[in-house]
């Protein structure tokens, strides 16, 4: 079934880094990942970005610290919500 799939193309798995020294490999590697990483992060910024009750952007911490479950309480400046963030 995957020759059938993969008529004229290639049947494995394509290595990006081949022909380059271990070196140069890791060094793309790891850019790589901390390209998923700084991704992942702007995700979660731009949602917890978001008042859940009208979606603008105008959302601001009420303390600076989480509370004993871990937990922020944001404000809405758009339409005057309080809301936690609870995931």
């Amino acid at each position: 079934m995957k020759g059938i799939a993969f008529i004229g193309g290639v049947l494995g798995p394509v290595n990006p880094y081949e022909g380059l020294s271990p070196e140069e490999a890791d060094t793309r590697a790891l850019e790589s990942d901390w390209e998923a990483v700084g991704g992942d992060l702007r995700t979660a910024i731009d949602k917890i970005s978001q008042c859940p009750q009208c979606g603008c952007s105008e959302v601001e911490p009420t303390w600076s610290e989480p509370d004993e479950d871990n937990q922020m309480e944001y404000h809405c400046s758009g339409c005057g919500e309080y809301f936690i963030d609870e995931d």
